[in-house]
């Protein structure tokens, strides 16, 4: 075999060699790229996933503080329109009770008559009794005193009237003892129900605000937390 051949055959060798060497250089550079591209797509989704949840986070925070806002107007809407229904309900309490009054007085001064004889035998010190000024002139006409002749000594009926809408104030010498039957002391006694009446009527607004992290959870499950 002559030079020129065993040269040739050589190159050939070589150029084979290189070639394969070429083909495993580029499957290496497409593996690379391949590898570059899958883990940079990843590192970005992820990276896009954490942004997303700061911004779902900030949002949600944000949402939170206007809904409470939203619901705490509304609700003190409501406690107004409450308050103003209570205030009217007491008002025209007071109008159906004055036409009762005036429409059958007999039977309201009877109501009276029972409830200072319910009351009085609390009274064991001298007392005066309060009343306004319509029930003091039936009063000083109907003498009380019959009513409890054994509570003669010590209690009196006072010449000084009192503003109420009805009833009386049995008050001991010293300003210790106080019996309250007027009409102020009922509503106030009882307005806390007359209240919770109202409320049924308007209730307080309550809105559960849908949780956008929990949702982004349920999407993403395999994002942790970022502190």
């Amino acid at each position: 075999m002559s030079l020129r051949e065993d040269f040739k055959d050589v190159a050939y060798d070589k150029a084979k060699i290189v070639k394969k060497e070429i083909e495993l250089l580029q499957k290496r550079k497409e593996a690379s790229i391949r590898y570059i591209k899958e883990t940079t797509i990843a590192k970005t989704e992820k990276d896009l996933l954490k942004i997303e949840k700061k911004l779902i986070k900030k949002t949600q925070i944000q949402l939170n503080i206007e809904e409470s806002k939203r619901i705490t107007e509304i609700n003190q809407k409501i406690s107004r329109k409450k308050t103003e229904c209570v205030d009217n309900f007491i008002m025209l309490l007071k109008e159906e009770i004055l036409k009762i009054i005036k429409k059958e007085p007999e039977k309201y001064f009877s109501f009276l008559k029972e409830k200072l004889i319910e009351l009085l035998p609390l009274v064991n010190e001298a007392s005066s009794i309060y009343v306004n000024s319509n029930n003091l002139k039936y009063l000083k006409k109907n003498s009380i005193f019959k009513l409890l002749p054994e509570k003669r000594d010590i209690i009196k009926l006072s010449d000084e009237p009192i503003e109420t809408l009805f009833g009386f104030k049995i008050i001991d010498r010293h300003n210790t003892f106080c019996i309250d039957y007027t009409f102020e002391s009922l509503i106030l006694k009882h307005k806390q129900e007359i209240s919770i009446e109202f409320m049924k009527i308007f209730p307080i607004f309550e809105v559960n605000v849908k949780n956008a992290m929990e949702i982004f959870r349920l999407k993403h499950p395999e994002v942790k937390d970022i502190e």
